[in-house]
């Protein structure tokens, strides 16, 4: 296998070989809010798996106003909480696209589809997929939080399972996408195991599992892509049991 060649996170190598750039890829993930890893390389196009935030994990009240001035909380309608669980999980979909075509030159577009806990039945399910090209996310101006949102109109065949209604309006559920409709991603989704939270960690944790895990030497280390990958995110491990050439989604086409 071609060496990893580093400045920074930048995969060098001239060819897209997949272990190599799968593992580059992944070393930049893992500073991101959400959970993300890629899982195969077909030709220039990099296919990448993100476990998004639960939508029951979001608060129900945000600061505001009473009419006299004073601070208070005001209860989310059930559109405005799902707008800001949206408008997140367009953030943390913009993120990896940015950095794996900055971590691999040679990729000239991502297949990502997005993972979560849905509501209703509380089991894992796709809520969003599609391909962006480098083009359409190099060209693109990032200014603000409702920018986010513009992953919707950039991809090629996007789905989400957010939808709007007749009078265009965010409808106020989230409705699983049919993950047998692309190739591969039935057979992503039966091997994804969702653990329990344990409770939320404290600072001595986090301070004694860093400690535990990385080397002073190299502040983001490499991922073993030989075994069961487990990332956790927002407090919610998650495995996948997948393995870069073994059966990578999508072998075409989204």
């Amino acid at each position: 296998m071609m060496g990893l060649e580093r400045k920074g996170f930048l995969y060098q190598g001239p060819t897209n070989d997949e272990g190599t750039v799968c593992e580059a890829v992944n070393t930049s993930f893992s500073d991101n809010p959400a959970a993300g890893c890629a899982v195969g390389v077909d030709g220039s196009v990099l296919s990448v798996l993100m476990r998004h935030q639960d939508l029951d994990t979001l608060p129900t009240q945000t600061p505001g106003l009473t009419p006299n001035g004073r601070p208070t909380l005001k209860t989310l309608t059930k559109r405005d909480r799902l707008l800001w669980w949206l408008t997140s999980m367009g953030s943390n979909i913009i993120a990896p696209l940015k950095e794996g075509f900055a971590t691999a030159p040679n990729i000239t577009a991502i297949d990502l589809a997005v993972l979560t806990r849905l509501p209703d039945t509380q089991r894992l399910g796709f809520v969003a997929y599609g391909r962006w090209s480098r083009q359409a996310i190099e060209a693109t101006v990032w200014r603000t939080a409702e920018d986010a949102l513009r992953y919707l109109d950039l991809g090629q065949d996007v789905a989400c399972a957010v939808t709007t209604t007749t009078s265009g309006n965010l409808s106020s559920s989230i409705k699983a996408l049919e993950a047998s409709r692309v190739p591969g991603l039935q057979n992503l989704l039966d091997n994804a195991h969702d653990e329990p939270d344990s409770g939320p960690a404290t600072l001595a944790d986090l301070d004694r599992t860093l400690d535990a895990t990385t080397p002073p030497h190299d502040p983001a280390p490499a991922v073993d892509f030989t075994s069961d990958l487990e990332y956790t995110a927002y407090g919610m491990p998650i495995t996948f049991l997948v393995e870069p050439g073994s059966g990578s989604w999508p072998p075409g086409p989204v």
